[in-house]
């Protein structure tokens, strides 16, 4: 079943306090083991890609995994970490649309989202 809704995403460096520009990420679709990949794209100079993922009819009822290649974006902007923790960072997750969200779930998926991007030294 298709839908009037669409998928974005916004990706922050909060090491440097900044969008994450030039993070490559693909989007995939699961089903049952197994995903296939729907897009590959990059994130513009806010973090965020130019247009939507997916939209309109192309947005179906599914469960969707993003994938974050973060490893990568921190290599090419120079950032040297004794121990490497972060590579391709995957978000799995379901088109709920339809179904009643809390205020309290929605907040815990943002912020998921924006830890995906998060890393420190200490």
């Amino acid at each position: 079943m298709a839908g009037a809704g669409r998928l974005t995403t916004h990706v922050l460096d909060t090491m440097h306090g900044k969008p994450a520009r030039g993070m490559a990420l693909d989007l995939h679709m699961v089903h049952g083991d197994h995903t296939h990949k729907l897009l590959e794209s990059y994130t513009n100079a806010d973090g965020r890609v130019d247009r939507p993922l997916l939209e309109g009819e192309h947005f179906h009822l599914a469960t969707y995994e993003l994938h974050f290649h973060v490893g990568q974006y921190f290599e090419r902007i120079g950032v040297e970490l004794e121990t490497p923790f972060l590579d391709v960072v995957p978000i799995r997750f379901n088109d709920f649309r339809g179904q009643a969200l809390s205020r309290a779930a929605a907040r815990k998926s943002l912020c998921l989202l924006h830890l995906s991007g998060e890393l420190s030294h200490d």
